[in-house]
């Protein structure tokens, strides 16, 4: 998290069939959060990782 405050979490919906995964982090006095839903099968690989992982803060 560029070292700044933060929490993962993650969401099944529609009877499991899906997931939401959820990244936020406060810097400064600045909140983010980035997101990513798909289907449960789909929520194992990586892509969603590498989406998360291509954001950076600029200071």
């Amino acid at each position: 998290f560029f070292s700044y405050p933060g929490r993962i979490w993650r969401i099944d919906y529609l009877n499991g069939q899906a997931v939401i995964k959820t990244r936020a982090l406060v810097a400064g006095n600045r909140y983010y959060a980035l997101q990513t839903a798909t289907v449960k099968g789909r929520s194992l690989n990586t892509a969603s990782d590498r989406f998360m992982d291509s954001f950076r803060l600029l200071e």
